[in-house]
């Protein structure tokens, strides 16, 4: 193994990027589910009205 990396708080930093990481994830996935929400409503409105 290389020891040049010991000095470096290399699990600190990969926990924050990975933090971010899964925020961002969940953001994400949110704002597509509230998306595709909003879609099928409009979907389900324009179909309701030209009936």
């Amino acid at each position: 193994m290389d020891r040049g990396f010991e000095h470096v708080p290399l699990p600190s930093v990969l926990q924050r990027i990975a933090s971010s990481c899964a925020a961002a994830m969940r953001l994400a996935f949110r704002s597509i589910s509230i998306l595709c929400t909003v879609k099928a409503i409009q979907f389900h409105l324009r179909r309701k009205r030209s009936h």
